[in-house]
């Protein structure tokens, strides 16, 4: 629900920029508010983020049509802090709403279009307007909470500041930094490439049985392509601990039509090491009470434990030719 004050901002936003603001609803946004209109998304943030929408604003006006995605209507700053940006409304539903309702084939259709607009989005030649400007801020600032998907040479800086915000977990956190520390070797100097960061279900919009378009491009930017592995994989894993995926046949359509997606010979290791550095930057976030999500400090015991290499090393071997693999060529 929208209270007055609010609804009143949301309504001159549209207005300011002669766009109708009838049937105002609001929709679930886990970082920002959502509002939706018959034709249009008019997405709202407290600034926490500086200039994210206008870096996804202008990730919109380059993406080649090949990879489906809304158009930016308008972006701005609001007058009680933050930012607002209105894009067009895809038709459809979100791929998490929809796939209960799909049948084997629309599901194996959807995710092999899937996977083939990851491939274009990561082929696509690296181009300043890809630089993202707040993940470069938290980097150079120390912004550590606000550090999602930093790169594992900063894992150091970011596990001291995850002390200072958690003092009772020293002796784990110790753990994690050696757990990161004998992986590092599995980080090299390879390509990088555009990507997504937060490409689950919820940001894939789906409609008779293909996609209509990706959405949520506020936290893309140029680095590893299996980065974007580290949540999809997350988000597809089996909720009881499992090591099955909520969405099967997922990773094996994937790894069918683009599997260069999974190729590099140390893919589990470079995933244990983004699960790591997710979690300390949750651990920033998470408070005594807190129902969003369980501690973090559940996740990283069980990481340093091994049990992410055994789930996810089986989750990513769907698909494959029943033949012996190595833990290091899934």
């Amino acid at each position: 629900m929208l209270d007055a004050s609010l609804r009143a901002e949301v309504q001159a936003i549209p207005t300011d920029h002669g766009l109708p603001h009838t049937a105002l609803s609001a929709s679930d946004g886990f970082a920002n508010l959502v509002v939706l209109t018959p034709d249009h998304v008019i997405r709202l943030n407290g600034g926490r983020f500086p200039n994210a929408f206008r870096h996804e604003a202008t990730v919109l006006n380059h993406l080649p049509r090949t990879i489906p995605h809304p158009v930016a209507v308008a972006h701005g700053a609001r007058k009680s802090g933050g930012e607002f940006l209105i894009v067009e409304r895809l038709p459809g539903e979100n791929l998490e709403q929809a796939w209960p309702r799909l049948n084997q084939s629309d599901r194996g259709r959807i995710l092999g279009e899937l996977g083939r607009m990851m491939k274009c989005l990561h082929d696509l030649p690296v181009a300043g307007w890809m630089h993202n400007p707040w993940v470069s801020d938290a980097l150079a600032t120390g912004q550590w909470r606000d550090a999602y998907h930093a790169p594992p040479r900063f894992f150091l800086r970011l596990i001291a500041s995850a002390a200072n915000e958690r003092p009772d977990l020293q002796g784990l956190l110790r753990s994690v930094s050696g757990f990161i520390t004998a992986r590092l070797n599995a980080f090299d100097d390879g390509p990088e490439s555009f990507t997504h960061t937060d490409l689950h279900f919820r940001n894939v919009i789906v409609n008779g049985g293909h996609v209509t378009g990706l959405i949520d491009f506020e936290g893309s930017r140029v680095g590893p392509r299996d980065v974007e592995l580290d949540m999809l994989v997350r988000s597809i894993a089996s909720e009881n601990g499992g090591a099955g995926s909520r969405y099967p046949g997922t990773v094996a359509t994937l790894r069918n039509v683009y599997p260069e997606l999974f190729s590099h010979p140390h893919l589990v290791t470079r995933l244990e090491v983004s699960e790591a550095l997710w979690h300390l930057v949750q651990l920033h976030h998470w408070k005594a009470g807190d129902s969003w999500t369980s501690d973090p400090r559940e996740a990283l015991t069980l990481l340093i434990a091994g049990d992410l290499r055994e789930r996810v090393g089986r989750l990513l071997d769907e698909g494959l030719a029943s033949r012996p693999q190595s833990s290091e060529s899934r």
